[in-house]
């Protein structure tokens, strides 16, 4: 139900603006508000219980609830992620749709044309982390058990984040082992580790290094760690930076953009591979991110090292 409420604002949002400013939007992002509300409403809690089954082993456990923030909180993060693209959509929709009569060139139509577009796939993914998390709050999010090289997970997220971090003027440094696997879900995997690889970009400094390494815990489990050198965080808030909608630097003096709910994600999927995602850090010192994966789940006898350190360190 959050995340129909959810985009229900969002909804709200695009038709008051829309009508203040006389722009008609196109009807695709009418017909995807309304396919994301369906899904959301299809993702609602089970009336009897909060149960998630995998396809792993078709074993059954409930998942954990993470605090909700109040009200106010959830709507001052939402309304600000929302309301920056679809304000891009609008004016860059004005400046096409007036095109002609300004005598714009071909190629800025098309700059244009480009902006709206990379808008709305950044407005799309903010409302599919709202699905996630809710699907994740309510226990219906399923995740698969097959199989994953997580060397060639570690590789996709740090390429597909390149420009990203460049940008930024941040390196991502990743040093990984091959013949490595975790029995789970590719996707939900990758998915969590780019939720963790873009908090760490995030906070990280200018000419910063985000180091992600794995490494072979003292049981056997598998463990990736995402580190920076950002502001790092107190003990006393580490925990709330696992809440939903939370933002450690809320308010109107906010310096980092998003929602607030990449770290809950990642967790939820961890814990539905029976790890869990945990931070080390502390104010000044940057933060570690350890994404641990349980032995039970991990295969190290095809394990092949790429560098001295790799694999063959151990987490405390």
């Amino acid at each position: 139900m959050l995340a129909a409420a959810l985009l229900f604002l969002t909804g709200t949002l695009f038709a008051t603006v829309a009508w203040f400013h006389a722009v008609t939007l196109p009807d695709w992002l009418w017909l995807a508000l309304v396919a994301l509300a369906s899904l959301a409403l299809a993702a609602r809690p089970p009336a009897a219980a909060t149960l998630v089954e995998t396809a792993a082993d078709r074993d059954v456990r409930p998942v954990a609830a993470a605090p909700v923030p109040p009200p106010q909180v959830i709507l001052a993060a939402t309304t600000h992620e929302l309301r920056t693209p679809l304000n891009a959509i609008i004016g860059f929709s004005e400046l096409l749709r007036d095109a002609e009569k300004t005598g714009t060139a071909r190629k800025q139509r098309e700059e244009f044309a480009t902006a709206i577009l990379e808008n709305a796939h950044h407005l799309k993914q903010r409302l599919d982390d709202v699905l996630d998390a809710n699907r994740i709050a309510s226990g219906s999010l399923k995740v698969a058990g097959y199989p994953v090289d997580i060397a060639e997970i570690i590789e996709v997220v740090s390429r597909d984040r390149h420009d990203a971090a460049a940008a930024r003027n941040v390196s991502i440094v990743a040093r990984i082992a091959g013949g490595i696997t975790c029995l789970g879900d590719a996707n939900r995997m990758r998915q969590a580790l780019a939720c963790v690889v873009d908090n760490a970009v995030a906070f990280s400094p200018p000419d910063g290094i985000v180091n992600i390494n794995m490494l072979r815990g003292a049981s056997g489990d598998l463990v990736v760690t995402v580190t920076d050198a950002g502001p790092g965080i107190t003990s006393e808030n580490a925990e709330r930076a696992f809440e939903p909608f939370r933002q450690l630097d809320e308010g109107a003096a906010r310096h980092h953009a998003g929602l607030g709910l990449g770290l809950y994600i990642a967790r939820g999927i961890l814990r539905l591979h029976d790890g869990d995602v945990t931070l080390a850090t502390a104010p000044g010192s940057g933060t570690e991110v350890r994404l641990t994966f349980p032995s039970a789940r991990v295969n190290w006898q095809a394990a092949h090292e790429y560098s001295p350190t790799v694999a063959a360190a151990h987490v405390a």
